[in-house]
């Protein structure tokens, strides 16, 4: 599945053991951007990290929920300049502003950083401001694909 299922439900309410249903909760797939408004009384479940997560057992015999990513591979150096940029972004343009950006514009400024990498241009970090800009446009490509998936199970029509 590319994409989490989040469940919302009301706090406290419990997953059915009779159907293995959640009795009562409203389900999407994926999350919207931006995250869906909770009533004080509901709560987000990832689908895949909590209580309902398959239980796996490791080489030495230790129990643990199986998780459906494995986010210690991703390479935390090239991570931590990411987030440097990130937090750059935002003092200059403002906190999630690159949430306002579609993903065609994100990836052009990629593109840019790129060309100005293999040019030999030293005036900015732009790998990390490539690598960066190539995640905001994934995420907004993802999203983007999930508008079009919901707004096509519900018959309507996705603007170009």
């Amino acid at each position: 599945m590319p994409f989490p299922r989040i469940t919302v439900m009301d706090a406290g309410q419990e997953k059915s053991s009779v159907d293995n249903r959640w009795n009562g909760v409203r389900e999407f797939t994926p999350p919207p951007h931006p995250r869906p408004k909770l009533s004080p009384n509901e709560r987000c479940v990832l689908e895949g990290v909590g209580t309902d997560a398959p239980t796996v057992i490791d080489d030495k015999g230790a129990k643990q929920f199986d998780t459906p990513s494995r986010i210690d591979l991703v390479p935390m150096w090239s991570l931590f300049e990411v987030g440097k940029v990130v937090k750059k972004g935002e003092a200059k343009y403002g906190f999630e502003n690159w949430k306002l950006i579609d993903w065609r514009s994100h990836l052009n400024h990629a593109l840019v950083h790129a060309v100005a990498l293999l040019a030999g241009d030293t005036t900015d970090d732009h790998f990390a401001h490539l690598v960066c800009r190539a995640m905001m446009a994934h995420n907004q490509w993802l999203d983007e694909q999930a508008r079009q998936k919901s707004e096509a199970s519900l018959g309507c029509q996705t603007k170009p």
